[in-house]
């Protein structure tokens, strides 16, 4: 269902992907959204009738988070921040590049 979107607020989702990865009372499922609207996972599952417990944020934009702990961060490669460049559009990133501190 997901697959196809579905209507939140009266607008379709963007189509999702879902991997099941642990079957159970409390199934753990991956869940791949091009979209970011606020809370979009939970409001989607709540939508379908199950109620997501916990969710964590494994990637975003191509970048893989792997074993970031929540709340820290670290520097992105130059690799990173061209895989963000071309994501958003050159134009919109012109000027910053790694390292930049200008606001």
């Amino acid at each position: 269902m997901l697959s196809a979107g579905i209507l939140i607020d009266g607008r379709r989702t963007l189509p999702a992907r879902v991997e099941p990865k642990r079957a159970g009372t409390n199934s753990w499922l991956e869940i791949t959204v091009r979209e970011g609207r606020k809370h979009l996972v939970r409001r989607m599952f709540a939508a379908l009738g199950h109620p997501v417990l916990k969710l964590r944020r494994i990637c975003f934009g191509g970048v893989d988070l792997g074993g970031l702990p929540c709340g820290r961060y670290r520097k992105l490669t130059a690799a990173e921040v061209g895989t963000l460049r071309r994501a958003v559009g050159e134009s919109s990133l012109r000027g910053n590049s790694p390292g930049d501190d200008r606001s």
